[in-house]
């Protein structure tokens, strides 16, 4: 159609890249690239989109219109090639197939359209011959669909080697234990039966796992958001820490903002969470808030500490 806009695929990695960028606190445009050259050692062909954050593996996404072809076969051929800037080898890629419909027209729809995907890891080398072995998710030929969002959920969590989720998966196990232990030893048997109500359960030892969970899961969460717009810090820098400097000022808080202190309260930790219900995440902090406003003062503050 005559003044159509025609869109390659270059521009719409740019554009996907941009929409990926406002996902993620740490992806910034040095920490997620788009069709840029260098990226990788040994004259490998330009990723389409490159993820790499310090500390963690980096993440390649190869991207093609539909039908796709080629576009498992480039994002396994990133598999094993190493950075650049760093040496470290690519344990993951994903293969994108974006809609037909984005060839014509406003190309930032991509940031709103469904996606068709497949993620690629590599499990080690054959001691044989040396080719790096792949699996693939969806086994076969099946491929996940949903929009960036869900793709950014796949980086992320690709962006954490195996290794890296099990000491986390077992660290995590280790402290459900540990706090389930605690409420069954410091929390009045009257206040985990209200708490055990609220989950629809009865108080037991698999109850008190459930709490705790519930809990590092927000605390977690409210970690990894940090540093964002409207989202306040449960405690501020320890006068003992060891990142403070002497040069360190304890900043004034904003009119209205909750003031800094180095105590987990009960009342703190539930002061900060309504803040930040004020500006979304209700799936965490409602429940994890919910559970909590049962819970004594002072057991409170061992169980968060």
């Amino acid at each position: 159609m005559p003044g159509t806009t025609r869109n390659d695929e270059s521009t719409l990695n740019d554009y996907l890249a941009e929409a990926l960028r406002k996902r993620h606190p740490r992806w910034t445009a040095d920490s997620l690239v788009a069709e840029r050259t260098g990226v990788l050692r040994q004259r490998a062909k330009r990723p389409d989109i490159a993820v790499s954050l310090p500390g963690c593996p980096p993440v390649m996404v190869e991207t093609k219109i539909s039908p796709g072809r080629q576009v498992e076969q480039g994002a396994m051929e990133r598999l094993g090639r190493k950075m650049r800037a760093t040496g470290r080898p690519v344990e993951s890629a994903i293969a994108v197939v974006l809609p037909t419909h984005l060839r014509e027209g406003n190309p930032k729809a991509v940031a709103e359209c469904n996606l068709s995907y497949a993620a690629f890891t590599a499990d080690g080398r054959d001691p044989d011959t040396g080719v790096v072995r792949i699996d693939r998710f969806p086994e076969g030929s099946a491929w996940l669909t949903g929009d960036v969002n869900d793709l950014a959920a796949a980086i992320e969590y690709l962006s954490r080697s195996r290794e890296q989720l099990r000491q986390g998966t077992d660290t995590l196990e280790e402290l459900v234990s540990e706090v389930a232990a605690l409420l069954a030893e410091t929390v009045p048997q009257e206040a985990l039966d209200r708490i055990s109500k609220e989950l629809y359960q009865l108080s037991s030892p698999q109850t008190h796992r459930m709490m705790a969970a519930i809990w590092a899961s927000a605390f977690v969460f409210h970690y990894a958001l940090e540093g964002q717009p409207g989202i306040p810090r449960i405690v501020s820098m320890s006068e003992t820490s060891p990142n403070r400097t002497a040069d360190s000022v304890p900043q004034t808080p904003q009119p209205g903002a909750i003031a800094p202190t180095n105590e987990i309260t009960l009342e703190r930790v539930l002061e900060v969470w309504r803040e930040i219900l004020k500006v979304n995440y209700w799936p965490v902090f409602v429940i994890a808030s919910n559970l909590a406003r049962h819970l004594p003062a002072v057991p409170a503050s061992y169980v968060f500490e």
